[in-house]
């Protein structure tokens, strides 16, 4: 079953991350996505296990592009993408769960 449409309330801008260059990295272009994003303080393990205090979390539709790495743009404030999760209902992808920090 996949996330509905009205409970992803929210607008933000996803800057996907390309990679990194001679000054830093390099994002590609802006995109807007609706999603759920709620600010919370929790401690989670990033994907090479080290423990992480995270700021935010989103829930995106299951076909969003957005992975680790990614910019997202909420409210004012900029939150660096450290885990995207797909999740799955009983037959299909139902949403993204995504963690990020300030």
């Amino acid at each position: 079953m996949r996330i509905p449409r009205w409970l992803r309330n929210q607008k933000v801008t996803v800057k996907p991350f390309k990679g990194q260059g001679a000054y830093g990295p390099v994002y590609g272009t802006e995109f807007v996505e609706w999603v759920r994003f709620e600010p919370s303080t929790r401690k989670i393990r990033d994907s090479k296990g080290e423990e992480v205090v995270t700021s935010g979390r989103g829930w995106f539709a299951p076909e969003s592009p957005v992975k680790e790495g990614d910019l997202i743009l909420w409210e004012g404030k900029e939150f660096e993408v450290i885990l995207a999760i797909p999740q799955y209902g009983k037959y299909a992808k139902s949403h993204v769960e995504v963690s990020c920090k300030l």
